[in-house]
């Protein structure tokens, strides 16, 4: 493992559900700290990757933290979601290879804090996805993409959130 050494600002992703972020938000969006036990960022000498290489490093951590919030998002049967934030600081930094044919490796992270002002986005499944019991797969979730929101539109996602499990009770 990494120790970290650096002095700017690294993308890490988050992953939860929309049910997760739900009971935090309140917590993020007055002015409140989550400590996050683990996120993923790209695997890369920080600062080194620029343009369409950062880009598909980022991409590559993005779906990691996707692969691992689908577990949770189909045993509860809620959407996914991922925040993608940007972090000054984390406690550990350790590479892990995704994908062993191509030698895809991602950066877990473990140990940082997400404020309202680090968040950049957030990355979530479809609710209407999760309006019928059963008929999403982990296979279907995976080929699916996250839908792309800017922080200022978390506010009103999770409400329509929100109101779907209201019209589902």
């Amino acid at each position: 493992m990494q120790q970290r050494t650096r002095q700017h600002l690294t993308r890490v992703y988050v992953a939860g559900t929309l049910e997760s972020l739900s009971t935090q938000w309140g917590t993020l969006s007055t002015g409140g700290t989550l400590h996050v036990l683990s996120a993923w960022a790209p695997a890369c000498c920080e600062g080194s990757l620029r343009g369409e290489q950062l880009e598909e490093a980022e991409w590559y951590a993005m779906q990691a933290a996707a692969q691992i919030s689908a577990v949770e998002a189909l045993h509860r049967h809620v959407p996914r979601a991922v925040l993608a934030c940007d972090i000054d600081d984390y406690e550990e930094r350790e590479t892990v290879t995704i994908d062993k044919k191509t030698g895809i490796s991602v950066d877990s992270v473990s140990g940082c804090d997400v404020r309202f002002n680090t968040i950049a986005s957030l990355h979530c499944d479809d609710v209407d996805l999760f309006s019928t019991p059963g008929e999403i797969t982990l296979e279907a979730l995976h080929e699916r993409g996250l839908l792309w929101y800017d922080r200022t539109e978390i506010d009103a996602v999770l409400t329509a959130w929100t109101e779907h499990m209201a019209l589902q009770s």
